[in-house]
């Protein structure tokens, strides 16, 4: 039997920056754009250097912008089989149409509460 290692890679916010989520509305702006701008610069080359993966959970910043950018990036990486989840995906309407972009069927859809996801095939 073949051992198999998995691999978590997590981008998150610094702890010192979350306790910034009790402040004013015009600094949680700054730090929801100081985190896509994080996030951004991260994630292409993280994925670049761990190469396929088994499944993504999206779960970061909330805006469609943000989510959308997020689903293209990750899809060439994500193996054929591989799960694919979102939270949030009521917040608007990015999962659906990084669905209908990649010709997702509507039967291969599912949502449990918030989180919605398929298989890549």
């Amino acid at each position: 039997m073949k051992k198999q290692i998995l691999n978590i890679v997590r981008i998150t916010m610094p702890k010192h920056l979350l306790s910034a989520l009790r402040c004013p509305l015009h600094a949680l702006k700054a730090l929801k754009y100081h985190y896509q701008k994080v996030s951004k610069k991260l994630l292409g080359p993280l994925l670049h250097n761990a190469g396929q993966t088994d499944c993504f959970i999206h779960d970061s910043l909330h805006t469609y912008e943000h989510m959308i950018w997020e689903f293209r990036t990750v899809w060439p990486y994500l193996k054929l089989g591989g799960l694919f989840l979102s939270h949030d995906v009521g917040a608007n309407d990015a999962f659906l149409d990084f669905m209908k972009e990649n010709d997702i069927p509507w039967s291969a859809y599912r949502v449990f509460h918030v989180l919605g996801g398929f298989r890549k095939v």
